[in-house]
Order: C-alpha cells, then sequence, then structure tokens
C-alpha cells in the first residue's frame, strides 16, 4: 500500500478507522459495539484535538473527563485497537489484499 493512498488527515476517530477497514476489506470480530465503542474513541480525539489547537487549558479539560470512568475507557480502547490491529495482521498474513 502505497501511504499516499491512505486517506488520513488528523486524528483516527471511529468512523475514520471503521471506514479505512471497510475500504481494504479489513473485517474481523471486535470486541465491542459500535454503539460503544464510537463515544468513547470520539471524546478522546475530541480531547486531544481541543488540548493540541489550545481551544482549553488542561484545567477544563480535566473537568470534562468522569474520572471515574477513565480506567475503564482507556481498558476498552486498548483492546479495541489490538484487535484491530489483530485483524490487519490476519489480513495480511492471509494475503486478503491481493486481487
Amino acid at each position: 500500500m502505497d501511504p499516499n493512498n491512505i486517506p488520513i488527515s488528523g486524528n483516527l476517530d471511529a468512523q475514520t478507522i471503521k471506514g479505512l477497514m471497510e475500504m481494504y476489506g479489513v473485517f474481523g470480530l471486535l470486541p465491542f459495539s459500535e454503539r460503544i465503542i464510537h463515544p468513547v474513541l470520539n471524546f478522546v480525539v475530541k480531547i486531544r484535538c481541543d488540548l493540541a489547537h489550545g481551544n482549553v487549558s488542561f484545567y477544563e479539560a480535566s473537568n470534562q473527563i468522569l474520572w471515574s470512568e477513565l480506567l475503564e475507557d482507556k481498558e476498552k480502547i486498548a483492546i479495541y485497537l489490538a484487535q484491530v490491529l489483530q485483524n490487519i495482521e490476519n489480513y495480511i498474513d492471509n494475503h486478503r489484499y491481493k486481487t
């Protein structure tokens, strides 16, 4: 794959990850439904962008975070992304990219 053919601009939110997987035909089981993982990923991307662009201070961003849910959300994201990477590895190992 030529990196110029991968339409990524900025952060990878849930919809971008899903779109890339569909675009390249990378399929496999995922540990969470879209209804569960999309809001978590999208929130992280939003907070990160707001911080990076100076739209909010660290103090303001920390007030938007439910700290009691932070560890659970971090674990969900790690599990989800590990499975996405496993699906990509299976895609490559099984030469599903060949036409």
